[in-house]
């Protein structure tokens, strides 16, 4: 699904995202840790634990309820007693049922790790056609799941592409663990990736406000 629409009402939705006081209560990180369902607009709303559109705003097509996200389902929100689309292309991610799902290249992905770096894994079908029979333009199309994975800064918002190289940049601030990781050969620094990639997250734990949002 995806909907061209409502680029006033986006804006609006945009400068009024939930930011949090610095006087909010955060709550450090832990896998039963609990967020608040509904549409991230911006990165920022997911880092401050504020969904721009909370579920409980959201609607079908015909104005119900719905009690989950489907990024495959045509959704709105209710203003002022009127159904606006929400067009998936342009959102950040989504909470449904305290998990978190982002929106990365046309796709929505769960994050498989979260913490001041976030792990993500991107599956998407590619379609490849192969040459056969006695003509060159006779082909099959051949289905193959291929497997992308990211690195998510909670400080900066960046993503990158979850490798050596980039893992090596995001670590940088920690002494210890960087020079552990870096002098390591390339082939043992792959296979410490995702190690190196816990092991910084324990050091470096990510607190989210746990407070209430303005919407």
């Amino acid at each position: 699904m995806r909907t061209i629409s409502f680029v006033l009402t986006l804006t609006v939705l945009l400068i009024s995202s939930c930011c949090f006081a610095q006087s909010d209560t955060l709550g450090r990180y832990s896998p039963g840790f609990k967020f608040k369902d509904g549409i991230y607009l911006v990165f920022d709303d997911f880092k401050s634990n504020c969904t721009a559109i909370p579920l409980k705003d959201l609607r079908d097509r015909e104005g119900n309820e719905v009690s989950q996200i489907d990024e495959d389902q045509e959704l709105y929100y209710l203003e002022n007693d009127t159904l606006r689309p929400i067009d998936t292309d342009v959102i950040f991610g989504f909470s449904d049922q305290g998990k978190v799902s982002l929106g990365y290249e046309g796709n929505f992905n769960r994050l498989v790790v979260i913490g001041t770096l976030c792990h993500v894994v991107q599956r998407e079908i590619v379609v490849d056609y192969i040459r056969g029979g006695l003509y060159e333009f006779n082909s099959m199309p051949v289905r193959r799941e291929v497997q992308k994975e990211f690195i998510l800064d909670m400080r900066t918002g960046e993503m990158s592409a979850f490798n050596p190289s980039n893992l090596d940049y995001h670590i940088a601030d920690d002494s210890i663990i960087a020079s552990g990781y870096t002098k390591q050969s390339q082939k043992k620094r792959r296979a410490l990736l995702y190690s190196t990639l816990h092991s910084y997250n324990r050091a470096h734990p990510m607190y989210f406000p746990i407070s209430r949002c303005k919407r």
